[in-house]
């Protein structure tokens, strides 16, 4: 009797957890899409700087060069930790349709046990 009574409070309190799991994901995306768009933005400034030296001043041009090549990098690195991100939000995301059948096979899996 006990157990039918806590069961479906269990399953609700999973469900609920991972929803909330679910949301930490999403937040650590957006967070991954921001820094992202910054190292982007950040290398398009980069280039610009580059594109309007003078191309007799080599030096500056290869302090240029290697700042921007640096920030291009960064850029890769962050696309990677969006992608990462994204993947493991979208392989533990739940859908409805999987919500309510998990709670319909917890509910009758109560069935079963109390008859």
């Amino acid at each position: 009797m006990v157990l039918q009574a806590v069961q479906p409070l269990g399953v609700e309190a999973a469900l609920h957890a991972t929803g909330e799991h679910g949301k930490e994901a999403a937040e650590r995306v957006r967070l991954a899409e921001l820094a992202f768009e910054e190292a982007r933005f950040r290398a398009n400034q980069a280039r610009a700087r580059f594109e309007v030296v003078d191309p007799h001043h080599r030096n500056v041009i290869g302090n240029l060069s290697q700042a921007g090549e640096d920030r291009f990098e960064v850029v890769r690195e962050r696309e990677r930790l969006l992608e990462a991100a994204r993947s493991r939000f979208h392989r533990q995301d739940l859908t409805a349709d999987e919500r309510a059948s998990y709670g319909e096979q917890a509910v009758g899996s109560m069935r079963v046990r109390t008859r």
